[in-house]
């Protein structure tokens, strides 16, 4: 595989690839549900007042959501492996 086909693969692969498959379905859907609220608080307050800014407004907290959350699910690490990363002991042994 030469330098190109890497980079095409590493561009090609979403932040929601790296959690467990729960985890990237529960941010699928919180993503979801919030643009979907985005569009529709956007479009309602356009409509009713004509103004645009309040749009942008939310335009622009979900986009800073979003990338928030990608952030963090691209380098999320479970409870399991942080336990075994600290060497934590489990519960009742000793």
């Amino acid at each position: 595989m030469n330098a190109t086909d890497q980079a095409d693969a590493a561009a090609s692969s979403s932040p929601l690839d790296h959690p467990p498959f729960a985890e990237s379905a529960r941010l699928a859907a919180f993503l979801g549900v919030m643009w979907s609220s985005i569009v529709c608080a956007g479009t309602g307050v356009w409509l009713v007042y004509g103004q645009a800014l309040f749009l942008q407004i939310l335009v622009s907290l979900g986009i800073l959501m979003t990338g928030l959350i990608l952030i963090r699910a691209s380098c999320s690490i479970t409870w399991r492996d942080m336990a075994i990363k600290h060497r934590i002991p489990a519960r009742g042994s000793s």
